[in-house]
């Protein structure tokens, strides 16, 4: 799938909410941070939150934002809910 920032409605320096990324079985959510300084081409990162966690509590408790804004990444903060897994978990390593 392509994907451009300028696609995602992006708001620089702020975590936003894309809405319209495609087919979506499991009720997923994804927020973007992009940095003022943002490379071109852009490095992604994708950030998955843990248990019981949400993508903007997993943005205010890590870290990355500095990172990105450092280093000119964007980052991806896909998010999950309880209808997929009980405590809200990615289950990566299934």
């Amino acid at each position: 799938m392509a994907f451009s920032v300028s696609s995602a409605n992006a708001v620089l320096n702020k975590l936003t909410e894309v809405t319209s990324f495609g087919s979506n079985p499991g009720s997923l959510k994804m927020f973007i941070y992009v940095p003022a300084n943002v490379k071109s081409p852009a490095p992604m990162m994708v950030a998955i939150h843990a248990c019981t966690q949400n993508a903007e509590m997993y943005n205010d408790e890590n870290g990355w934002t500095e990172l990105a804004d450092r280093y000119g990444f964007i980052l991806l903060f896909p998010e999950t809910n309880t209808i997929n897994q009980m405590r809200g978990c990615f289950t990566w390593y299934e």
